[in-house]
């Protein structure tokens, strides 16, 4: 499945989002850097990614990535709750 985020001011479509986000939350006790490392591995087993913008592709996509993994967080101290 594709999704749409905003990379240097432009909306890229990332070919396997979901599973590349999925990978990266069963790293839940990883170094962020051991999971920016796999996060851009998947990025680009899937798109193209340009060396030039390899770490604005990186940066939009670990943004998305601490955006999903702290709202499962809320939700699993609202269950806990």
């Amino acid at each position: 499945m594709s999704k749409r985020l905003t990379v240097d001011g432009q909306e890229i479509g990332i070919s396997e989002y979901d599973a590349i986000m999925r990978k990266a939350m069963e790293l839940e006790q990883a170094s962020d850097d051991d999971i920016k490392r796999v996060i851009l591995r998947e990025l680009k087993m899937y798109n193209y990614v340009p060396s030039t913008v390899e770490q604005n592709y990186l940066e939009a996509m670990w943004q998305a990535f601490k955006k999903m993994r702290d709202e499962r967080k809320a939700r699993q101290r609202e269950m806990n709750v």
